[in-house]
């Protein structure tokens, strides 16, 4: 039996079920006020302390970066109920950082109002961070956006945070949502990677032109660039 227009129409509506977020630097301000320098310092010794070799723990600048590829690195030095305590206690220490700087978090402009435009469009909202869960509680209640969401992965959430996949598929079982029916929006190589990793379409809010480049990008799964979260609508409209 041919479909009716309508039903067409409703159709193509329901191609993407859920768009998953990460929220620094794609839908506020959080990160530049935070202190990284003395954040990592902190974690390089509290890994060294630990038995985890210094060519280990200097290979990466980021902390947050350093803090995920030790759930997997940490594997060859030390056992696995170690490695969860070592975690937990690294997790601590970037937490403390993080509600340093919590009320100078500001919302991107626009990020509001797509939110409103994509669950008015009838899709689930998923939001997956790096921030961990106190931190990323008190942004989004300052923000405004508290309860928008249907479900929310932070850095201490269970499994292994971005660049790895865990929190995005487990995003999607929340959602009740296969991995084709769902858009990952982030700005960085990580969450490409992380999205490439779980069969997400990633669309990358392309805001570090300065030390990171498209070809790099798409490199790590970015397949689509824009500009602004402003521009998602029309990309979600396109792909439909």
């Amino acid at each position: 039996m041919m479909m009716s227009l309508y039903e067409k129409s409703c159709d193509a509506m329901m191609k993407f079920k859920a768009i998953i977020f990460d929220l620094d630097n794609t839908l506020l301000i959080f990160g530049s006020n935070v202190d990284w320098e003395n954040m990592r310092k902190d974690i390089v010794k509290h890994y060294l302390k630990n038995e985890i070799p210094v060519e280990v723990v200097t290979e990466y600048r980021r902390p947050l970066l350093l803090y995920a590829r030790m759930f997997d690195y940490g594997k060859k030095y030390l056992s696995q109920e170690k490695i969860m305590r070592l975690q937990q206690e690294a997790n601590e220490i970037i937490e403390k950082f993080e509600l340093q700087v919590v009320n100078r978090t500001m919302i991107i402009p626009g990020s509001i109002e797509v939110l409103k435009w994509v669950r008015k469009r009838g899709m689930k909202i998923g939001v997956v961070t790096l921030q961990g869960r106190k931190a990323t509680q008190k942004i989004m209640q300052k923000i405004g956006i508290h309860g928008i969401a249907d479900a929310v992965f932070y850095r201490d959430s269970p499994g292994r945070p971005k660049p790895y996949p865990d929190h995005l598929l487990g995003c999607l079982k929340e959602l009740n949502c296969n991995s084709d029916e769902a858009i990952f929006v982030g700005d960085n190589t990580s969450d490409m990677l992380a999205a490439k990793t779980a069969g997400i379409y990633a669309v990358c809010v392309n805001v570090h032109r300065d030390y990171l480049s498209e070809e790099e990008l798409k490199a790590a799964g970015a397949e689509r660039l824009i500009n602004s979260i402003n521009e998602l609508p029309n990309v979600i409209k396109e792909l439909e």
